[in-house]
C-alpha cells in the first residue's frame, strides 16, 4: 500500500475487514484500561458512524459540494450520480428550510441495480472522491478528522450511558422523585450542571468530535461529555515574558491570579517563594503540561525561562468548549478558565491567540458601556464579563498561541431565586431521566406550569425564546455594530418554572465589531494589533450573527421543535420574522437608526442568505471564514 492515499487505505480496511485501524487501536487502549469501556465503545460505534456519516451527507447537501445537491436526481430521495447505473441514494424523511435534513433508512450506494447500505462515513468520502478526482482538495486531511471523529463519538456515546445510570442514581436520592431533569436541577443548583451534556457537539459540524493527537484514553479522561474530573496544572514563566492585561488596570498579575485562585496560597511552599520575585504562575490544561509544553518550549525550559511545576495542580472540569475548566466545586474559584490545547477539534486548533487575551478585558469595557446606555436590554440580556488574559512574549507564533489564558466571571452569581441557566447546546442532548431531548423536559415544565397543550406550549416557548435572543443581538448589531456569536455553545438561556426569561452571552473571541457603528455611538475601541475582531465591512458582522444565531442557534430549536412536538416550520420561522421586523421597526422609530436598521434588514431577508460552510472550508482547506448561498427561510415574510 506504500504511497497510497489514507482515504484509500481506510476505504480498503473497512470494505475487507469491517473496522479501522484507529477504531481497532481505541478498542485495544480501552481494553487495557478496562474491559468493559471496550464492549460498550465496539457496541456503540454503528450508531456513531451513523452519527457522522449523516452529518457528512446533509453537509453536502447544504453546501452543494461538488453539486451534490445541484447536480443530484431528486424525487423522494436524492439520487447523487457516480457513473452508469452507479449512484449514492439518501432517503429523505424531511428536508427543513435552511438546509437541514432528517435521513430514512440508510443512505445506499446503488451499482448495476444493486443496493449496498453505506455504513461508514470513509465509504461515502471514496466514493465521491472517486468520482470528482480533484486534487486541489484535502481529502486525506478531512478523512483523517472523520474517522477521529467516528471513534471519538463512539467513545462520547459509552461515557453517555454511564452518565444516565449515575444521573438516574442521583435523581432516586430525592423526595419526592425527579420526573424530568428541570426538577432535579433546580434541586442540585449547580449552574456547572449541564456544561458536560455535549454527547455529539457542535450541531453542524461532521468532524464535531474530532480531536487530533489525542489518545483515546485522553479523551476519556479530558473531554466534557465523559464527566471526569481533571487537573488544572501550573507553569513558573519568567516574568519579563509573559504580557498581561487585566480589566482593573491597577491591579497585579500576582494579586489577580491569587484572588481568583484562593486555594493555590495554600499550596505554595518555601520553595516557590524563592522564585516569586522572578517568575509568574501561569494555569495550563492537563493535557497540555503533558503532552505540548515540555516538547514546544524545550529550550525554555532547558534556559530555566519556564520551570514545570507537577505538584502544583487544582481540580477542574471541562465546560462545553473543553479547553474552557470549571472548578470541582462551586465557588472554589472566582471564575472560569479558558487555557489552550494544541489539538485540533472541529476545525481549529484549540490554542489561544494574543489577540483573544489581550482584547478579553478591553472588550469587557466595550460591553459594560454599551449596556450602561441600555438599562432595559441589560436585565434581560446578560454578558459573562472576561476579566483578562496574558500570553507567552515572542517571535514565534505557536510559542505565543500555547502558553496563553483567558479568565472569566463565573456565572453562578447571575442568577435570582427559581432561576435555572443551561448552555444551550445542552438543549438538544438527551436527559438521563426521560429518555427525550433535555428541551423536551424544559417544554414540559413550562406546559406543566402554564396549563397548556404540550404543542401550544412549545410555540409559545419558542416565541419567547427567540424574543429574547433577537432583541439582544439584533440590538448589538444594529445600534452598536457589535455582530456576537451568539452560537449554543457561547449563549446560557435562563429559566423560570421553564419559561425562558433571560439569556447570558459568552466568549467573545469570534466576534465582529464593525467599527463605523461604535464611532457613529460615540465609543472607543482599543484593540491589540491585527486582531481580526474589528472589521470596516458591515457583512462581516452580518454574516457571524446570521450564522450563529439564526443557523445554529434558532435553526436548531426550530428542526427539533418540528420533529418532536409536530411544530409547522414555517409558522416558527414566521415568528422569528416578525420578532426581528418588530426589533428594526423600533430601532428605526426611536434611535435614529434607520439607515442601519434598513440594511441589515435587507440583508436578513434577502432571498438567499449566507450560510457558513464549515464543511466546505475543511475539505478545501481554507483558514477563513468560507460561505455559500441557500435559500432563506424568512423571505416569506419580507
Amino acid at each position: 500500500m506504500n504511497g497510497e492515499s489514507f482515504l484509500k487505505i481506510a476505504y480498503q480496511e473497512w470494505t475487507l475487514e469491517g473496522c479501522l485501524s484507529e477504531e481497532r487501536q481505541t478498542i485495544q487502549q480501552l481494553n487495557q484500561e478496562d474491559p468493559n469501556l471496550a464492549k460498550k465503545y465496539q457496541a456503540f460505534l454503528p450508531k456513531a458512524r451513523k452519527t457522522i456519516l449523516h452529518r457528512l451527507v446533509s453537509a453536502f447537501l447544504r453546501e452543494d459540494i461538488f453539486k451534490f445537491n445541484s447536480g443530484s436526481y431528486k424525487n423522494t430521495a436524492y439520487h447523487y450520480p457516480l457513473g452508469v447505473d452507479e449512484s449514492i441514494y439518501i432517503p429523505i424523511r424531511h428536508e427543513f428550510l435552511a438546509g437541514r435534513h432528517i435521513f430514512q433508512k440508510d443512505i445506499a450506494h446503488i451499482t448495476n441495480g444493486n443496493v449496498f447500505p453505506i455504513l461508514h462515513p470513509i465509504e461515502f468520502l471514496y466514493l465521491v472522491e472517486k468520482k470528482v478526482h480533484t486534487i486541489t482538495s484535502n481529502w486525506d486531511q478531512f478523512a483523517k478528522e472523520i474517522c477521529n471523529a467516528c471513534s471519538n463519538q463512539a467513545i462520547a456515546y459509552v461515557w453517555q450511558e454511564l452518565r444516565k445510570l449515575k444521573i438516574k442514581s442521583l435523581a432516586g436520592q430525592y423526595k419526592p422523585l425527579h420526573s424530568n431533569i428541570y426538577t432535579l436541577a433546580m434541586q442540585l443548583n449547580d449552574p456547572s450542571f449541564f456544561e458536560q451534556f455535549c454527547t455529539e457537539g457542535h450541531n453542524l459540524h461532521p468532524c464535531s468530535k474530532t480531536k487530533l493527537d489525542m489518545e483515546p484514553i485522553a479523551v476519556s479522561d479530558y473531554a466534557p461529555e465523559c464527566r471526569n474530573q481533571q487537573t488544572l496544572k501550573f507553569v513558573a514563566v519568567q516574568r519579563d515574558l509573559i504580557k498581561w492585561s487585566f480589566l482593573n488596570s491597577s491591579e497585579t498579575y500576582d494579586s489577580f491570579l491569587l484572588s481568583f485562585f484562593p486555594q493555590l496560597q495554600t499550596q505554595l511552599n518555601d520553595h516557590w517563594m524563592e522564585y516569586n520575585q522572578r517568575y509568574f504562575l501561569i494555569p495550563v490544561h492537563g493535557w497540555q503540561f503533558d503532552h505540548v509544553i515540555p516538547v514546544l518550549y524545550r529550550e525554555e525550559i532547558k534556559n530555566q525561562q519556564i520551570i514545570l511545576l507537577p505538584e502544583l495542580q487544582l481540580m477542574c472540569k471541562a465546560s462545553t468548549s473543553f479547553r474552557t475548566m470549571l472548578p470541582a466545586q462551586a465557588k472554589e474559584w472566582k471564575g472560569v478558565v479558558k487555557v489552550a490545547v494544541n489539538s485540533q477539534m472541529t476545525s481549529t486548533i484549540r490554542s489561544i491567540s494574543p489577540q483573544t487575551t489581550m482584547n478579553a478585558a478591553s472588550f469587557t469595557k466595550l460591553i459594560q458601556e454599551v449596556l450602561k446606555r441600555e438599562p432595559d436590554l441589560v436585565e434581560q440580556f446578560i454578558p459573562v464579563e472576561e476579566l483578562g488574559g496574558c500570553f507567552f512574549k515572542s517571535s514565534h507564533p505557536d510559542l505565543q498561541r500555547n502558553l496563553s489564558v483567558v479568565f472569566r466571571e463565573s456565572t453562578q452569581t447571575k442568577l435570582k431565586q427559581n432561576e435555572l441557566a443551561i448552555v444551550a447546546s445542552a438543549l438538544f442532548d438527551e436527559s438521563p431521566i426521560t429518555g427525550k431531548l433535555i428541551l423536551s423536559d424544559f417544554i414540559d415544565a413550562f406546559a406543566s406550569h402554564t396549563q397548556q397543550t404540550i404543542q401550544k406550549a412549545a410555540y409559545s416557548f419558542f416565541y419567547k425564546y427567540a424574543s429574547i435572543a433577537l432583541n439582544g443581538f439584533l440590538r448589538m448589531m444594529v445600534k452598536y455594530g457589535i455582530g456576537l456569536e451568539g452560537h449554543l455553545q457561547n449563549s446560557i438561556p435562563i429559566f423560570k418554572n421553564g419559561e425562558p426569561v433571560k439569556m447570558m452571552f459568552r466568549d467573545w473571541g469570534g466576534a465582529r465589531i464593525y467599527q463605523p457603528r461604535v464611532e457613529k455611538q460615540g465609543l472607543t475601541i482599543s484593540f491589540y494589533p491585527d486582531s481580526l475582531t474589528v472589521t470596516q465591512h458591515a457583512e462581516k458582522m452580518r454574516e457571524k450573527v446570521y450564522y450563529a444565531v439564526f443557523q445554529n442557534h434558532l435553526g436548531e430549536m426550530i428542526v427539533q421543535l418540528c420533529y418532536i412536538f409536530g411544530c409547522v416550520e414555517n409558522r416558527l420561522w414566521k415568528m422569528v420574522a416578525q420578532i426581528s421586523k418588530q426589533i428594526f421597526s423600533d430601532l428605526t422609530l426611536n434611535h435614529n437608526l434607520s439607515k442601519e436598521a434598513q440594511s441589515d434588514q435587507h440583508f436578513l431577508f434577502q432571498s438567499k442568505i449566507m450560510h457558513k460552510a464549515i464543511t466546505s472550508m475543511r475539505l478545501l482547506n481554507h483558514d477563513r471564514d468560507l460561505y455559500v448561498e441557500i435559500p432563506n427561510p424568512l423571505i416569506d415574510w419580507n
